[in-house]
């Protein structure tokens, strides 16, 4: 079954790369109109593709089309300039990515979908057990904490921004963060346990 989470995680690939085109000096920027096509295109699947009896695999296949069909459709508008073909090569790379991450991400949670919660901590609901969710800590990283508390020591380890991870938990309660009240999340990331606010992860 397709999510909206997929298609969520499917546009903030395409944000990554337009970001690091923009960043990189050594390649021309990229009209932001070539990204913004792209994700209307992932629109239209989105809204379709709901209703049709396709597998994931069909997803990815339509993604790298309308990659394709953009570089085109880039290629033979003259009102927009040419957009440099590592453009199009950077996000069939990080479809590709994508689609492993999430592919190890969905066999990881089935393999440990036993896994036990004690002490202070709830069980997740089955809607939430199990998610993957893609960070947003706004191009820094986040650390991971060995408890549910802001004063817990934390792993050597630091996320980066836009990784795929697997929440395994929620905590039972929450803290002030930034003004919202937000619960902990256990999370496993590269092999990795540990906590990390809520807010700083992606789901829709």
């Amino acid at each position: 079954m397709f999510t909206n989470q997929i298609f969520s995680l499917i546009k903030n690939v395409i944000d990554k790369v337009q970001e690091s085109n923009e960043k990189d000096q050594n390649v021309k920027t990229a009209d932001a109109s070539v990204f913004e096509e792209i994700k209307k295109k992932v629109d239209t699947t989105q809204s379709k593709i709901q209703s049709k009896a396709k597998t994931r695999a069909d997803l990815y296949d339509e993604l790298r089309n309308h990659i394709d069909n953009t570089r085109v459709e880039n290629r033979n508008n003259p009102e927009v300039e040419t957009a440099d073909a590592s453009v199009f090569e950077n996000l069939m790379k990080e479809i590709e990515e994508l689609k492993k991450k999430v592919e190890t991400q969905e066999a990881s949670s089935e393999a440990q979908v036993g896994d036990v919660v004690s002490g202070s901590v709830a069980h997740a609901e089955a809607a939430e057990a199990g998610q993957v969710a893609m960070t947003n800590s706004f191009g820094g990283s986040i650390r991971l904490r060995l408890k549910p508390d802001m004063g817990s020591p934390v792993n050597v380890i630091r996320i980066p921004d836009n990784s795929l991870l697997r929440v395994i938990e929620y905590s039972e309660h929450k803290i002030n963060l930034d003004g919202k009240e937000v619960r902990w999340a256990r999370i496993e990331f590269d092999g990795q346990r540990g906590w990390v606010p809520e807010s700083y992860l992606n789901f829709n």
